[in-house]
């Protein structure tokens, strides 16, 4: 699978002293995914890249999906199972382990093309990018596609100020250090710690990135992210991160209606607006 590289002005080929191998951490939080887990599993398994180190933070599961992760215990370089406060104190659990240059997270109900590590690690040697970009197929529970979802139009334009998660999380890899320095996610956000982090990262780092250009995997619809408590977070981040009031009441109250409108369509309908008109 070819995947073109394109990259801002600042973003020039270097020397950058890598070794041959760049071991690169992938981390799976899940709990009570059972239904799903295993593909995501796989799809890391799958990776045509050798150098990979899996980690699994399960939140103490009770629906069978411990089962299924033992299943492929041989190939899980870290598992801890154990009660947490949520998903992104489970991230941090898993970065803090993580032994990687590269850090990906894969959640437990999403699924990873097999060439991206592969793609990411040449790339990383020649480009030497603190992060990534990308796009994602979203489908929903059955698996049926429903649209790309490309990186934010203005993000690749060259505006460095985003009102929305500019990449899907699985194109977004960091090195580890960066994530180190900045100290994870922020686990005062509940939802949206994933997009404070981003903003965290591009206010550091904002043109040393790579962009796939192609979908790097499949995002599914019905997270926990995504409602009425979502957008009410995104608001008091974009505000903690210094955006225009009048800008951030706009994109909150489109948000809102969005979702309210979209809870009355059907499900046929909801696909031929996401294919066709958003």
């Amino acid at each position: 699978m070819s995947v073109d590289q394109q990259h801002h002005s600042k973003l020039k080929p270097v020397s950058s002293g890598h070794s041959e191998r760049v071991r690169v951490s992938i981390i799976i939080v899940v709990l009570n995914c059972v239904e799903y887990v295993e593909s995501a599993l796989k799809s890391v398994l799958d990776q045509t890249y050798s150098d990979i180190e899996l980690i699994v933070i399960d939140g103490g599961s009770t629906d069978g999906t411990l089962d299924v992760i033992y299943r492929h215990k041989l190939r899980i370089d870290i598992l801890v199972s154990e009660p947490d406060k949520g998903i992104y104190y489970a991230m941090n659990k898993g970065l803090n382990l993580a032994s990687g240059e590269l850090i990906g997270f894969v959640n437990a109900d999403d699924f990873l093309f097999p060439w991206v590590v592969n793609t990411l690690v040449e790339k990383f040697k020649n480009l030497n990018f603190d992060y990534t970009v990308g796009p994602v197929d979203i489908v929903d529970k059955s698996d049926g596609f429903v649209r790309v979802a490309d990186p934010l139009r203005n993000f690749i334009e060259g505006n460095r100020y985003v009102y929305r998660m500019v990449t899907a999380h699985q194109a977004l890899f960091v090195r580890k250090k960066l994530l180190i320095k900045l100290g994870g996610f922020n686990t005062r956000y509940k939802l949206r710690a994933d997009f404070d982090l981003l903003c965290r990262i591009i206010k550091l780092k904002g043109d040393n990135y790579f962009r796939f250009t192609e979908s790097v995997g499949r995002f599914r619809l019905g997270g926990v992210s995504g409602g009425f408590d979502t957008f009410h977070e995104n608001f008091y981040l974009m505000r903690e991160h210094g955006g225009s009031f009048p800008i951030i009441i706009l994109v909150t109250f489109a948000s809102y209606f969005k979702v309210a409108v979209a809870s009355l369509l059907p499900l046929s309908l909801k696909r031929f607006i996401w294919r066709h008109v958003i």
